[in-house]
């Protein structure tokens, strides 16, 4: 097997002010996009290379320029939840659910922070409402 994908990465200099000042002190690996849905992937990228840190002040960001991105506020419901932000984790899914009410992701990272914060009927209620998401293909209509 190969070197990692971490030994071929170098730091690159920051684009802008405000990005350095949400990333003082964090591991950056990347240079930042400027689309919020580049910059949700590369929170995501953090993440799942173990840059808790980079990937929470990530989707910071992202969330301030776009606070209604939910594959943003569902990702980082999950990273809250990893962290044992209970709260926080619960605050975020929450608004994630109520941009999109049919979310897996949100609904799953909110039963998760309920299990938590200890409070099981939350938890159970959302687990069941898991069940009652329609999974099938939506059909698309086409006007004539």
């Amino acid at each position: 097997m190969g070197p990692s994908l971490l030994t071929h990465l170098r730091p690159f200099p920051r684009r802008r002010a405000d990005d350095a000042s949400v990333h003082a002190g964090a591991t950056t690996i990347c240079p930042y996009p400027d689309d919020v849905i580049s910059l949700s992937h590369l929170g995501i990228a953090y993440k799942a290379l173990g840059l808790a840190e980079d990937a929470r002040a990530t989707f910071e960001m992202v969330l301030r320029r776009d606070p209604d991105h939910v594959p943003a506020l569902e990702q980082f419901a999950l990273l809250e939840v990893e962290q044992e932000r209970w709260a926080e984790a619960i605050a975020t899914a929450s608004r994630a659910l109520t941009l999109a009410p049919t979310s897996i992701i949100a609904r799953m990272a909110l039963g998760l922070a309920y299990v938590g914060a200890g409070d099981w009927l939350r938890a159970f209620e959302q687990y069941r409402a898991l069940g009652e998401v329609d999974l099938r293909p939506q059909q698309c209509s086409s006007s004539s």
